[in-house]
């Protein structure tokens, strides 16, 4: 199975360890906090593929626990709560949500619409278009896999085009290594940091006008690995 991480937000503590370990079970790897303060917090720390977040919550409930995710990125997101009435569902649903499942609920739908929502946005949701103009010297296609810059067209391997789409797609924000090499290699050993910092290496001396003192790719040392903010248009 293809590495995919879920964040998990309730105030139900029992809860959370049941689907925790259910949903490990079914190969996921599961991040589970208790509560919206422990949610943002989380994110500073992973970048997961899809959140499952409370409606009713003290201190944050699940709109704004929402809002916040997805100022920091276009995560989707499975709302689950005991709230069923229509006005809420279609307000969720219409602001912040791809689907909305009642509690009590059945674990193999939770798991079902987990999945659909997945199918749904796997490669797509991230970046709205391939094409990206960083800035007058530099330029991507994700999809062809090429970099324009001042020198011509630059060809990017599958790695470093992977590597782009993920530091682009979070651009300004600094990604740990750990959760890099988990998208580009989907395991995290002893030897996975080494080779994401060749692939890094290698993509500077392709973008870079120079890869000693980069522009584009920047490292927050002791952290991870941040992409320049992109130029508002």
């Amino acid at each position: 199975m293809e590495y995919v991480s879920l964040l998990l937000v309730d105030d139900d503590a029992d809860l959370l360890r049941m689907l925790e370990r259910r949903l490990e079970q079914d190969g996921y790897n599961v991040i589970a906090v208790e509560g919206g303060r422990q949610a943002l917090l989380a994110l500073e720390r992973h970048l997961p593929d899809l959140a499952i977040v409370d409606l009713l919550m003290p201190e944050m409930d699940g709109f704004q626990v929402a809002e916040q995710i997805k100022k920091r990125g276009d995560l989707p997101i499975i709302f689950l709560t005991s709230v069923g009435d229509t006005q809420t569902r279609v307000d969720a649903i219409r602001r912040y949500a791809e689907d909305y499942v009642l509690k009590p609920f059945d674990y193999g739908e939770l798991l079902a619409r987990v999945q659909r929502v997945l199918r749904r946005t796997a490669g797509s949701a991230s970046l709205s278009e391939p094409q990206v103009v960083v800035d007058g010297d530099l330029s991507l296609d994700l999809t062809l896999r090429e970099a324009y810059t001042p020198s011509g067209v630059v060809k990017l391997s599958v790695t470093e085009a992977k590597l782009l789409y993920h530091l682009v797609r979070n651009a300004g924000q600094t990604l740990p290594v750990s959760v890099l090499v988990a998208r580009l290699w989907g395991y995290a050993d002893e030897t996975g940091p080494e080779a994401l910092r060749v692939a890094v290496h290698r993509l500077r001396h392709k973008l870079e006008p120079d890869p000693v003192h980069p522009r584009y790719i920047l490292t927050d040392r002791e952290v991870g690995y941040r992409f320049v903010e992109l130029e508002r248009r």
